[in-house]
């Protein structure tokens, strides 16, 4: 169930920072029945990282496409750990949470589940998801029927202003940066009444849940 659907984010707002965790993770592939995870990142919603990790393929001597885009060489987690040895620290990391973050969080689930780790039981956020009404850009689908459009993560933190940890221009596609800009913009949705985030043609957060609101 996505949160503006709900029509409410009031909870949201009372989540202790310190039990938020935003995670993402960067992998050989698309498929986690039969790809890896090269990296993973946790940070938690007082800013603090919990673990950025980079991890060993087991099946894997190389990932050019992947590598295309995350920019990790077979020869850059040559001597790291495999996700197995890391898996109790990335639990770990998690397993405080009252609400997981992440951007296009489905993804990361399903690579963390694939590599037996052990997952909290909590709300859970999916900036993507929740971004997708707020950009308002429609696709027509099957049957004629239109659903909003993903953006990527890089057009999301855009729109709030995230520039990086490091003061620089946000660049997506590094686990903990992408963890830390899925982080940014959930804290600012929740503030998105318009003013400060305004954006031609986009809908504001807080706008799009008072809709959904007045429906149910």
């Amino acid at each position: 169930m996505l949160w503006y659907e709900r029509g409410d984010v009031g909870w949201l707002r009372e989540v202790p920072p310190e039990r938020i965790a935003s995670v993402d993770v960067e992998t050989t592939g698309l498929d986690p029945r039969s790809d890896e995870i090269l990296q993973t990142a946790v940070v938690h919603g007082d800013g603090s990282v919990a673990i950025n990790a980079l991890t060993r393929s087991a099946r894997h001597q190389s990932w050019s496409r992947a590598e295309a885009i995350h920019g990790i060489t077979p020869e850059m987690v040559k001597g790291a750990p495999p996700i197995a040895d890391v898996s109790t620290r990335v639990a770990e990391a998690l397993g405080g949470a009252d609400l997981l973050v992440g951007y296009n969080l489905a993804f990361d689930i399903a690579f963390l589940e694939a590599a037996d780790i052990a997952l909290p039981t909590c709300e859970r956020f999916d900036v993507m998801r929740e971004f997708a009404p707020v950009a308002n850009r429609r696709v027509r689908g099957a049957g004629g029927n239109r659903s909003y459009r993903f953006q990527t993560l890089e057009a999301c933190a855009k729109r709030y202003g995230y520039v990086g940890s490091t003061g620089r221009a946000f660049r997506p596609h590094d686990a903990l940066n992408d963890a830390q800009a899925a982080l940014h913009c959930f804290f600012a949705m929740l503030e998105d009444g318009g003013s400060r985030y305004a954006r031609a043609g986009q809908v504001p957060y807080l706008d799009v849940v008072a809709r959904r609101a007045k429906r149910v």
